[in-house]
């Protein structure tokens, strides 16, 4: 099953309208596999944007 089918199947599972984040818990509920990549590229992604925030950060303005 593809990461998209079990996106729709999650939202399948509920009977009304949904907020996301109501569908991105119970997706976690039914594929904990999905939710443990999910985490793993998040903390990829924050250890490379991290340095890089911070020194933007410290980069003065107008030069100086």
């Amino acid at each position: 099953m593809t990461k998209s089918q079990k996106y729709l199947e999650a939202l399948k599972s509920f009977d009304d309208w949904v907020v996301v984040s109501e569908w991105a818990t119970r997706v976690g509920e039914i594929y904990p596999d999905l939710l443990e990549k999910a985490n793993e590229q998040a903390a990829f992604l924050l250890s490379i944007l991290t340095p890089r925030l911070t020194q933007a950060k410290n980069v003065p303005k107008n030069g100086h």
